[in-house]
């Protein structure tokens, strides 16, 4: 944490940086609880798809953006994704 201070302690000097990693964690809760249901993905190509509809929800609600209009788009051939700066 020494040799990067000045990440570990950002928040400190950006108020739009959250403080705290809950966010992360809550990112990965839903994961953690179907494991938990089910006791193992059956596929590595199961999880791998579960995480990527997750992460991809995850990231819209981050971004104000309600999920169900993402979702649609996105099975309509035109997904939502994030802004590039110019």
């Amino acid at each position: 944490m020494r040799e990067r201070v000045d990440q570990v302690l950002n928040f400190t000097l950006d108020v739009h940086v959250e403080w705290t990693n809950n966010p992360a964690e809550q990112a990965i809760r839903m994961a953690k609880l179907q494991a938990k249901i089910s006791g193992s993905w059956r596929s590595m190509r199961g999880l791998t798809a579960f995480c990527r509809v997750r992460s991809y929800i995850a990231t819209a609600k981050a971004y104000g953006v309600e999920v169900f209009t993402a979702l649609r788009n996105a099975f309509l051939g035109d997904p939502w994704s994030i802004a590039t700066p110019a």
